[in-house]
């Protein structure tokens, strides 16, 4: 998913750009449907100038809240579960 905060029209080229060659990589499909990964992007026009502000976030999914933490390998550490999503 691409999440972009901008007053301005360019916030929606930002976007269409951003998700246009996420999509022509052929390693990524972008979706605004239980997205695993989300782009969180602050923009400020200023001048000539795009100011960014680009925070990557992964989702965790699991079907009970706490059930993401795992202990790793037979180890007593614990680690989060790849993929989970606290609902």
């Amino acid at each position: 998913m691409v999440e972009i905060a901008c007053d301005d029209a360019i916030g929606a080229d930002i976007k269409s750009c951003l998700t246009r060659h996420l999509e022509e990589s052929g390693y990524v499909t972008v979706l605004d449907d239980r997205p695993d990964w989300v782009f969180s992007i602050i923009a400020f026009h200023h001048a000539n100038l795009v100011e960014l502000s680009v925070v990557l976030r992964r989702f965790f999914r699991s079907t009970a809240p706490g059930t993401e933490i795992v202990k790793a390998g037979g180890h007593d550490q614990e680690m989060m579960r790849s993929g989970g999503w606290v609902l």
